[in-house]
């Protein structure tokens, strides 16, 4: 039998520590923690860009048993967040205590050993995380809407129902910014001339969100600067009350989704079990959600790990790390050149890891050869001038007319003008700045519980996800119209 393929996230990435994430979702733990698993998935990376691919059946089998289990095992989903909980806490805390150390001071095997000691705090994390939310889902997602759709609930109504009403971190975050720049007004602070007291508390909220720019490859993160700066923004734009509103509409979310929700399950007798059922998508979302801070901070000690592991072999820089082994590392310690050719060479070229292994051992292919593998799986693109995704969040309007702008990665979101649209493979926290002066979003990949989905309705911005090649066919200047009754974007 010929396999089909899936294609499911095609995005700026390095192989290291995206790797791990593969070794995950093959283990054995997995499967003995959820009961499934996936037998094979490919990483394909080309110059920078990352794509995962999974057989069509072994995804559609592995969705289907989780939305099962999901209806029918109602302890699973609550137990797997509270581990889900524990070992991010404990991903955390090893990661802040990694983060304080100074490496210079270690030798070469020592920093092996960290890094060994982080990657297997990460996986266990990883693996009770990724599988519900990543393949399960979007097939629970469906079953539910289909479920509200049946009884009568609107599109609209069914996304308040499926809406968490706990904020996300980065509406959190927005909180306390927004709190900052009302005190500053009142208290007539100038920035960047800010009394100690006031530097204080800015220095709080950089050891609280320093982590959310760094994303999985860094190596950026947000420092008091950046906070100021913020801060001066929202001044310079907003006057007293609009910071004043803003402050209370975020502090009233919570309180009107949950009386939007309340108002739907009594118009619509919504029975126990349905209401259970809304509470374990709203489980995944915010462990997708929550996924980030676990994991954001520990991709910041590993990248200092893997800085003095290149101070100390003689590597040119840290992304040529991110693209060899550790196997390979220990094996050519002594041959700087060597590890400096590999790397480079894998960052230009084409490179492709095989999990298929329960012990987490994988099959690598390189150059040319994965080039070619690569091209029989992954779908040649087709010219379109109409795109169609999932709605997440419809807006204000049915209909928004802007134009498009191409963020391939983090770093490009300064490229963004106020009342522009994004498009992207997906969005992570570092995009929220830019998400907050968009008109619309759209993404190639995610479903109901991704990212995008869950700061889309907090900001209530027209949202298409799941398009799967947005970011391929439009480019950057093109006028679109995003329309969220029917997920159709179309090219004017």
């Amino acid at each position: 039998m010929i396999n089909k393929y899936k294609i499911t996230r095609t995005r700026k990435q390095l192989p290291t520590p995206s790797i791990w994430n593969g070794q995950s979702e093959v283990g054995s733990n997995t499967s003995e923690i959820h009961g499934i698993k996936i037998n094979n998935i490919w990483h394909y990376y080309e110059k920078g860009n990352c794509t995962a691919i999974f057989i069509e059946e072994e995804w559609n089998n592995a969705g289907i048993f989780l939305k099962e289990r999901m209806i029918n095992d109602s302890e699973y989903i609550h137990e797997i967040y509270k581990q889900q909980k524990k070992y991010g806490k404990e991903l955390v805390n090893l990661s802040i205590e990694l983060g304080e150390h100074n490496f210079s001071d270690y030798l070469l095997d020592e920093l092996f050993e960290k890094y060994e000691i982080i990657k297997s705090a990460w996986i266990k994390f990883d693996q009770y995380n990724v599988l519900p939310w990543f393949v399960g889902g979007d097939y629970f997602g469906s079953y539910l809407k289909n479920e509200l759709s049946n009884i009568g609930l609107s599109d609209e109504e069914t996304t308040i129902l499926l809406t968490p009403a706990k904020p996300s971190f980065s509406a959190e975050e927005e909180l306390q910014i927004l709190g900052l720049s009302l005190e500053a007004v009142e208290n007539k602070l100038n920035t960047p001339v800010l009394p100690e007291y006031f530097l204080k508390k800015i220095d709080d909220l950089v050891l609280k969100y320093y982590w959310v720019p760094f994303g999985l490859d860094g190596p950026t993160v947000y420092n008091r600067d950046h906070y100021i700066k913020t801060i001066k923004e929202i001044i310079d734009t907003k006057n007293k009350d609009e910071i004043k509103d803003k402050i209370t509409q975020i502090k009233n979310y919570e309180y009107d989704i949950n009386k939007k929700q309340e108002a739907i399950k009594i118009k619509y007798k919504i029975t126990k079990e349905l209401s259970r059922q809304t509470e374990v998508l709203h489980i995944l979302t915010l462990m997708t959600d929550e996924r980030k801070d676990y994991e954001f901070h520990s991709h910041v000690a590993f990248y200092k790990i893997l800085e003095e592991i290149g101070n100390k072999i003689g590597i040119e820089n840290v992304q040529f790390i991110k693209h060899i082994t550790l196997e390979e590392l220990k094996k050519f310690r002594n041959d700087s050149k060597k590890l400096n050719d590999i790397g480079k060479s894998r960052m230009d070229g084409y490179l492709m890891f095989h999990f298929h292994h329960s012990d987490g051992q994988y099959d690598m292919t390189e150059g040319t050869e994965a080039q070619k593998i690569a091209e029989q799986i992954i779908p040649k693109l087709e010219k379109t001038k109409i795109i169609k995704g999932v709605v997440a969040c419809k807006g204000k309007n049915a209909k928004t007319t802007g134009i498009v702008k191409i963020l391939m990665f983090p770093k490009e979101i300064v490229k963004l003008k106020q009342g522009e649209i994004i498009v992207t493979p997906m969005t992570t926290p570092e995009y929220v700045p830019a998400m907050r002066k968009s008109v619309a979003i759209i993404t190639d990949e995610g479903g109901i519980t991704c990212h995008a989905a869950i700061v889309s309705r907090e900001l209530n911005i027209p949202c298409i996800i799941g398009t799967k090649n947005a970011s391929k066919i439009l480019k950057d200047g093109d006028l679109i119209e995003v329309d969220t009754d029917s997920g159709i974007i179309k090219i004017l």
